[in-house]
């Protein structure tokens, strides 16, 4: 009897082994944790299939450094920081998965330089100027995701840098000329959407430099300098 047993465990160890799936037919009494192990470096999304009972930080660990994707089917006490900083490093989207408690910057930069869409998953309270900082150097679009408290001159300047149209996002109350400056030098027709106070001389000199069209978006005294 106890040889039968051993060759058909075998058999279920070497189909896993091939095929992490080949866990949804393996008999509830042979699980163990070698076929769980086998079934998730075959294939990390085996997880799904592992019961509870058997979700270990061991089985965890090697089921997100296959592919951070696993976490999401890992049990919410065993997401660990360890865990979930190895996940996110795979997969910056995890970081939807990751425990608000533990979440931390460290984590948070990690997912949105693999990732800059993960960045849509970070917490307003959770948010930082440095996570803010590395988010907008990769796509400077996500400043428009940002509430405007947080919002500073040096963020709005990097997110210009890489993406100067977002300068349409920015708020009126938090432009400043050097914002303005940046903008206009990539495309001079972003001066329709600095305020009035701003479009200085200086400002709507290198507008008009950088775009022909710029003259129709200055007004007033300036106006006769560009004509």
């Amino acid at each position: 009897m106890l040889s039968r047993y051993f060759n058909e465990y075998n058999k279920h160890l070497e189909a896993v082994k091939k095929d992490g799936y080949s866990l949804s037919v393996v008999p509830s009494r042979f699980l163990n944790e070698e076929l769980c192990i086998a079934g998730v470096t075959n294939c990390y999304s085996a997880m799904s299939l592992i019961p509870k009972e058997f979700h270990t930080e061991k089985i965890c660990s090697i089921a997100v450094k296959q592919n951070g994707s696993a976490l999401q089917y890992i049990s919410p006490e065993l997401r660990t920081v360890s865990i979930c900083l190895i996940a996110v490093k795979s997969n910056g989207t995890m970081i939807h998965f990751v425990p608000r408690h533990i979440l931390t910057e460290e984590m948070c930069i990690e997912a949105v330089k693999q990732c800059s869409f993960s960045f849509r998953f970070i917490p307003v309270d959770k948010l930082t100027h440095k996570i803010c900082a590395v988010a907008f150097s990769i796509d400077g679009f996500l400043l428009k995701l940002v509430p405007s408290k947080l919002l500073t001159e040096e963020l709005c300047i990097i997110a210009i840098k890489q993406y100067s149209g977002i300068m349409r996002y920015i708020p009126k109350d938090k432009q400043t000329e050097a914002m303005c400056l940046e903008a206009v030098k990539d495309d001079g027709c972003l001066l329709r959407f600095i305020k009035d106070e701003l479009k200085t001389e200086k400002v709507c000199r290198i507008a008009n430099e950088t775009s022909q069209e710029a003259i129709h978006f200055i007004s007033g005294d300036l106006a006769h300098l560009f004509q």
